[in-house]
Parts: structure tokens; C-alpha cells; sequence
């Protein structure tokens, strides 16, 4: 059985777009490219907020290493504890 790929994806929302308006990239191999085109994306002017998302095995991981701007990482860090302390059965 062989094991599914990791791929990493750049994940950003466009200045002027309502929230659930993100925009995905296409896969990458590394986060460093992800991250490098969601950069892309922001000396563009064409994002407000990216991040790179992981996926393995079917799972979606938000890389919070790899968010931008680097201040809208505390913000998700918190949004991240808060929603596992209000899990069910947690």
C-alpha cells in the first residue's frame, strides 16, 4: 500500500471579497513554494490575508508558520485554541 503525497497549497482572499471568498492555488511540493506564491499574491496587492494549508491523507492542516501577513498569526493561533477547547468531547 503506498502511502498519499503531502501537498501543500496557497490559500489567499482578494481585497474586496466577502468572507468563505478564498482562493486556492495550485499544489505544491514544499511550503516554501506555497508560501513563495502567496507572497506573490501580497506584493501584488492581490491578497488581504493567505496562509499555506497541508493536506495529507485527506486532512486539511493550516500551516500557521506560514500565514500572512505575519501579524494575523497570533490572531489565528488563538482562533485555532479557542476552537479546540470548545470541541465536543474535549
Amino acid at each position: 500500500m503506498t502511502e498519499a503525497k503531502t501537498l501543500y497549497y496557497p490559500v489567499w482572499i482578494a481585497p474586496g471579497r466577502k468572507a468563505g471568498g478564498w482562493s486556492w492555488g495550485k499544489p505544491c511540493d514544499t511550503p516554501k513554494e506555497a508560501d513563495q506564491i502567496v507572497k506573490e499574491k501580497f506584493l501584488a496587492e492581490n491578497a488581504t490575508l493567505g496562509c499555506v494549508v497541508q493536506m495529507s491523507g485527506g486532512e486539511k492542516i493550516l500551516m500557521a508558520n506560514h500565514v500572512k501577513p505575519p501579524s494575523a498569526r497570533r490572531i489565528i493561533e488563538h482562533w485555532e485554541d479557542l476552537w479546540q477547547a470548545t470541541e465536543p468531547g474535549k
